[in-house]
């Protein structure tokens, strides 16, 4: 009889040396044992969890950097909508001195008007972004919705 080493009586893969099944002999195919499928498939599961765990990492990350973004976005226009309401207030003060036109008026108010609104749509922008962080860090409450609600209703 001939002898084998330990190892390859219990794991009679791991030398190379694979007993085939005839038909798996006939088709190339090695044979598999039910712990061998079972492994396989744990791996392919393993490997499903991981690639899960990265992708929830990396959309956990752009969220932050939106909302973020969107934080400095809105610093910035609340500056520009301050700075377009004092250029509104001086184009009508120099409007009644006589020193500017109703067109530069109403393009002072035009630009005042563009300011208020990008604020606006970066304030919704803000507000959606920190709703989808917290709901991807799973922090998100019914209180976050309502707050949502009331700043849509603009209460």
């Amino acid at each position: 009889r001939e002898t084998r080493p330990a190892t390859e009586e219990f794991f009679p893969y791991a030398s190379g040396n694979r007993r085939l099944h005839p038909v798996h002999a006939v088709l190339g195919l090695p044979q598999l044992s039910r712990l061998d499928e079972q492994t396989a498939r744990r791996d392919v599961e393993v490997q499903k969890l991981d690639q899960l765990r990265r992708r929830v990492a990396r959309e956990t990350k752009n969220f932050f950097r939106q909302v973020a973004g969107a934080q400095r976005k809105v610093r910035a226009l609340d500056e520009a909508v301050e700075a377009t309401a004092e250029r509104l207030r001086e184009s009508r003060e120099e409007r009644k001195a006589g020193k500017a036109t109703t067109v530069d008026v109403l393009k002072a108010q035009r630009e005042n008007l563009r300011a208020q609104r990008d604020l606006f749509v970066a304030r919704i922008d803000y507000v959606v972004n920190t709703l989808k962080l917290k709901s991807r860090a799973g922090i998100l409450s019914e209180r976050d919705v309502h707050y949502l609600n009331a700043f849509l209703v603009g209460g």
